[in-house]
C-alpha cells in the first residue's frame, strides 16, 4: 500500500489571543509540513462554545497571516461539524464501545465507571477503550498508555463534543499523517490512538514540542500570556520562536519578509535540535493570573 502524502495541521482554540507558545507550535508544525513537501491545514478548535469567541478566531487568523504562515484549503471549523461528531458517536455506540454515563469526573477518580451495559439514555457519552499500545513520538520515543484508563469523554451532559472526539474525527477526515503539538498533550496520544483504531484509522506520527515556561508556569491563555505580536514585529517573533525551538538563525534577520524567513527556516529544520523539555521564556508583559 502506498504511503499517504504528508499532511499536518495547526489547531488553535480561539479562547484568547495567539501567544508565543501557540506561535512556536504553529511554527514547528509549518516547518515540518513544508520540509516534507506536504499539506498544512488550519483547524479552528471551537467546540467549547462557552470559552471561544468569533473575535478571537478573526484575530488569530490575522496574526497568522502577518507572521507569514500559509495553509492549504479552507480552515476546518469544529463548531460547524456536529453532524460528523454525532455520526462517529453513533458508530461507536453500535459497536458497543460508546455509552451514556451518569458519573461525574470526581467519581471516576475514585472508582471504576459502572454505567456501561446499564442502558442509560441520558447523561454524558463516554468510550470504553480497547487495549492500548504505546504511541510513537519523533522526539520522545514511545509514549506508554495508562495502565487502567478511565472511559474517555466523548460528549458532555450539556451536549458539547469533547476534545478527543473532535480531534480524532477531524484528523481522520483530513488525512492527517503527523500531529505536531505541545508536550502538554503527550500523554493523550495513546488514548487518541485507541479511539482512532475503533473508527478504522491508523496512528499518525507525533512530534510534541517543548512548552514555553514563564515566571508562573506554562505560557497559556489561562495564565494571561500576552498576544505574541504585542511583543515585537512578526519578524522578531519568528526569530525568537526559532531560537526557542533550538533552530539555527544565523544569517536570518528582521529585515527579511516573514515568508522569506519561513522559507529559509524550512530548508534548515533540525528535529534533533528541538529541546525535549520545557524552555524558559520570561516576558515582562506576562502578568500572573488573579488570586482565588
Amino acid at each position: 500500500m502506498p504511503t499517504p502524502p504528508y499532511t499536518g495541521r495547526f489547531a488553535p482554540t480561539p479562547s484568547g489571543p495567539l501567544h508565543l507558545g501557540s506561535v512556536c507550535t504553529c511554527l514547528g508544525a509549518f516547518l515540518r509540513a513544508r520540509s516534507q513537501g506536504g499539506r498544512f491545514l488550519l483547524r479552528i478548535e471551537d467546540v467549547d462554545r462557552g470559552r471561544c469567541r468569533p473575535g478571537f478566531t478573526d484575530a488569530i487568523r490575522r496574526d497568522l497571516d502577518a507572521l507569514g504562515f500559509t495553509f492549504d484549503g479552507e480552515p476546518i471549523v469544529q463548531s460547524r461539524r456536529d453532524g460528523a461528531y454525532e455520526a462517529a458517536i453513533a458508530r461507536l455506540a453500535k459497536g458497543g464501545w460508546a455509552f451514556h454515563c451518569a458519573c461525574t469526573r470526581a467519581q471516576l477518580t475514585r472508582r471504576p465507571c459502572p454505567c456501561r451495559g446499564r442502558g442509560l439514555s441520558a447523561g454524558a457519552v463516554r468510550l470504553s477503550l480497547p487495549p492500548l499500545a504505546p504511541a510513537q513520538d519523533l522526539l520522545h520515543g514511545a509514549i506508554e498508555p495508562p495502565a487502567h484508563p478511565a472511559p474517555l469523554l466523548l460528549k458532555t451532559r450539556d451536549g458539547l463534543y469533547a476534545y478527543h472526539l473532535a480531534c480524532v474525527v477531524d484528523d481522520l477526515e483530513s488525512g492527517v499523517t503527523e500531529v505536531v503539538r505541545g508536550a502538554d498533550l503527550l500523554g493523550q496520544s495513546p488514548l487518541q490512538d485507541g479511539l482512532r483504531a475503533l473508527l478504522g484509522g491508523t496512528p499518525p506520527a507525533y512530534l510534541h514540542l517543548p512548552l514555553l515556561l514563564g515566571a508562573h508556569g506554562k505560557l497559556s491563555k489561562q495564565n494571561r500570556a500576552p498576544a505574541a505580536l504585542s511583543l515585537g514585529t512578526p519578524q522578531e517573533i519568528l526569530l525568537r520562536c526559532l531560537a526557542l525551538l533550538g533552530q539555527d538563525t544565523s544569517g536570518l534577520s528582521g529585515a527579511m519578509a516573514p515568508r522569506d524567513l519561513l522559507r529559509a527556516a524550512t530548508s534548515r529544520l533540525s528535529l534533533g535540535a528541538i529541546p525535549r523539555h520545557g524552555v524558559p521564556c520570561p516576558t515582562s508583559q506576562w502578568t500572573p493570573p488573579p488570586g482565588p
